[in-house]
């Protein structure tokens, strides 16, 4: 006896649904295991840049140390930097 395609839709229709419904489950029980491994992931990533912004601070023997503001206490460098009122260099400008 021969199925009509309306009933091999209904079946296939029924299949996708269960294969969804499975993922979704083995996800939503996965959840936890994937954000405590993301999280443990982070603060590695982050312990080892506070490691390396010491050492590197270390090296530089405190030249340049961040102020209060954020912003190095070193010289200014680039194309910008000069003499106040004065022409940067390279430039084609009256």
């Amino acid at each position: 006896m021969r199925q009509r395609p309306q009933e091999l839709s209904d079946a296939a229709l029924k299949a996708r649904a269960d294969k969804l419904f499975k993922i979704k489950e083995a996800q939503r029980i996965d959840a936890p295991f994937a954000m405590a491994e993301y999280r443990a992931a982070e603060s590695a990533v982050r312990s080892r840049t506070a490691q390396l912004r010491a050492e590197r601070l270390a090296r530089e023997g405190g030249k340049g140390a961040l102020t209060a503001g954020g912003k190095s206490g070193g010289k200014a460098s680039g194309k910008l930097g000069g003499k106040p009122g004065s022409k940067p260099s390279g430039t084609s400008l009256p």
